[in-house]
């Protein structure tokens, strides 16, 4: 994680891979991120602690979105 100086704050660990991309939460307080260790994996902010992982793809994971559910259900995850 960096600052909006450029300094970096925390390192994250958690992936065995390349990351490929990630997403914030619509909730402000955490985000997405996916790689090609294929996982997702959930974080938190501010501290940056690793919440969850997602597990079952069996190749590399290049893209995700959050996709908020219609009347309130609340949100779901796309990948590929």
């Amino acid at each position: 994680m960096w600052d909006e100086n450029g300094q970096q704050i925390k390192r994250l660990s958690g992936h065995q891979d390349v990351i490929r991309a990630i997403v914030p939460l619509p909730d402000g307080v955490g985000f997405l991120s996916c790689s090609n260790d294929a996982t997702i994996q959930r974080w938190g902010l501010p501290d940056g602690l690793r919440l969850s992982e997602f597990i079952g793809h069996t190749n590399f994971v290049y893209s995700l979105a959050v996709l908020q559910s219609s009347g309130g259900g609340g949100m779901r995850l796309a990948s590929c």
